[in-house]
Formats: structure tokens, C-alpha cells, sequence
């Protein structure tokens, strides 16, 4: 498994932004949101587990922001929207 997990937040204001949709692009398409408190968790199931795995993108959207992809993000990773 390829694991992400992290908290979205605004560029400028660094609060966190709830309800973010968070689309495992390489996982068919798999939608979570973020929460009450901007944290996100998803997995890609049979992805990055062993060499020549493909990568975990994640694509993160909310309507106001500009839409952000990340491939293999960090552990923890804080994503910040652009307005």
C-alpha cells in the first residue's frame, strides 16, 4: 500500500480548509474530504508497495481554490490551496 495523510490549509493564511475533496487519481478515480479539522487519509491499493509499483497521485479540490495534484505525498504532509 501507498499511504497519504496530511492536513489541507489555505497558502495565505495557513488555516485549515475543510472539506477538501481529495481524489486518488491512481486508485480509479477514490474520493475522500477532508474534515472537520482539515485532515486527510487515503490509501492506493497495490501502489508503491514494491518496485515498479506506480505512485500514489492525489489531486485536491474545493470550490474557491485552485485544484492541486501530489504525487507520494509525504507522511503528514501539510497540502496548501491557492485561492
Amino acid at each position: 500500500y501507498r499511504w497519504a495523510e496530511g492536513e489541507t490549509r489555505d497558502m495565505d493564511t495557513h488555516e485549515i480548509i475543510t472539506h477538501v475533496k481529495c481524489t486518488v487519481i491512481t486508485r480509479g478515480n477514490f474520493v475522500v474530504y477532508s474534515d472537520s479539522l482539515g485532515r486527510f487519509d487515503v490509501c492506493n491499493v497495490f501502489s508503491g508497495c514494491v518496485p515498479d509499483c506506480p505512485d500514489i497521485t492525489v489531486e485536491f479540490s474545493k470550490l474557491g481554490y485552485q485544484t492541486k495534484r501530489v504525487t507520494n505525498p509525504e507522511y503528514g504532509a501539510l497540502i496548501y490551496l491557492v485561492k
